[in-house]
């Protein structure tokens, strides 16, 4: 396949990975963008007491400070189900072309985060602070933490559940490099067009499992929208009864 035809293979593969990711997507964040509608149109009827001072019964203040803290739990809820997801394990230029990080240069790349989220599934490390002594990396948030340690052409990973694990690295020009992802370039050199169906069967693996954390994200946001409004509904009732 010569440059032309292989860069128009990228480009097609990514227009259809990109197309898929919305389809996707996008039923999941119209109602995460519903909830947050809806809540700020029912956080109104909270505003009065402000608006008009009244004296608050003992369990119409408790209902008052309850529901406003779910609601406001609901919005945070629903901003984390529409935030910006990581898509580098499932990028067509990593997946053909490989993945691959200088262990001298690799603290404060976001590559290995994303690289550690993906394939051990902890999402604080995207929070987590990295730090490197000799040849151990430690990554750290609170009382969470886990390491790698480069012991001659092997990184041996300590995970917080005390499960290890082991990555291969390849030496370019006598210096370590941390191989994410060999890239169906590497696998298969004379690659055709329609090797890039593994390619796109592999991106449509990682959009649904971001789909599926998405869904369970928005069912959470449901659950405290719905306690939201029964709390709500009780702050009127003790209201209406000066209770």
């Amino acid at each position: 396949m010569n440059e032309f035809k292989f860069d128009e293979a990228i480009l097609d593969s990514t227009l259809r990975n990109i197309e898929s990711e919305k389809n996707r997507f996008k039923d999941i964040d119209t109602k995460a963008i519903g909830i947050i509608t809806l809540t700020g149109v029912l956080m109104t009827f909270l505003t009065k007491p402000i608006t008009e001072p009244i004296t608050f019964g003992y369990i119409s203040f408790v209902f008052f400070i309850s529901t406003n803290f779910l609601f406001l739990i609901t919005i945070l809820l629903c901003i984390s189900v529409i935030r910006v997801r990581n898509t580098f394990q499932i990028s067509t230029k990593g997946l053909v072309e490989g993945n691959i990080l200088n262990w001298d240069e690799i603290i404060g790349k976001d590559e290995l985060k994303n690289f550690l989220i993906y394939k051990y599934n902890v999402d604080w490390v995207s929070k987590a602070k990295i730090s490197k002594r000799g040849n151990t990396i430690n990554v750290s948030l609170k009382k969470k933490s886990l390491s790698l340690k480069l012991d001659n052409n092997e990184i041996e990973v300590f995970l917080e559940d005390g499960k290890k694990d082991k990555l291969t690295t390849q030496s370019i020009n006598g210096k370590p490099y941390l191989q994410i992802d060999k890239g169906l370039k590497n696998l298969k050199p004379n690659l055709q067009k329609d090797d890039f169906l593994y390619v796109h069967m592999k991106v449509e693996e990682g959009l649904q499992k971001r789909c599926i954390e998405k869904a369970k994200e928005l069912e959470h946001a449901v659950i405290t929208f719905g306690a939201s409004i029964i709390l709500l509904i009780f702050y009127s009732i003790s209201t209406f009864c000066n209770l």
